[in-house]
């Protein structure tokens, strides 16, 4: 036996498609280098959803004062952050924590060159569970090396629901 399945078009619940809010998700950039004391753990300050940083909001979840996404519709969703650091010279290794409401949920850390590079990437991406209402940000943290700076080009914070 064979089925078929054959459709002139597919609309989401609201009528705009899959991806608006039906299926929402989100690309935070930076408008501007961070060169901020990161020795200690802060929040990446993710200030920007404009297309200007190759970002956008589809459900309207996006926090840019906060640096913070509420998680619109309870679901599985990926979540994914590359960051861009530099003058990392004296620095022995540098991490980002992923958090949803106050708890760590992700990591991803990287030991510096000790030849003395001062250029470091970070990536991270998951599939998480999350509920609707649940907050989730990034933190950033350098060991040994005060001068370091997050570089907003290729610096991001992407995500989406997948079921």
């Amino acid at each position: 036996m064979t089925s078929k399945l054959i459709v002139d078009s597919i609309e989401g619940r609201t009528g705009k498609g899959f991806l608006t809010p039906d299926r929402p998700s989100f690309r935070a950039g930076m408008t501007a280098d961070d060169s901020a004391n990161h020795t200690t753990e802060a929040i990446i300050e993710f200030n920007s959803v404009s297309s200007s940083v190759l970002g956008h909001d589809s459900a309207g979840g996006f926090n840019t004062s906060t640096y913070k996404y509420t998680i619109p519709t309870t679901g599985i969703y990926y979540i994914g952050i590359n960051l861009r650091a530099s003058s990392l010279t004296d620095a022995s290794y540098h991490i980002v924590r992923l958090y949803k409401n106050g708890s760590e949920q992700a990591n991803t850390k990287c030991i510096e060159d000790p030849q003395g590079g001062n250029q470091g990437m970070l990536h991270y991406s998951g599939i998480f569970s999350f509920s609707s209402s649940d907050v989730i940000h990034w933190t950033y943290q350098v060991s040994g090396d005060t001068s370091s700076q997050i570089d907003s080009g290729g610096t991001s914070f992407e995500g989406f629901l997948i079921g």
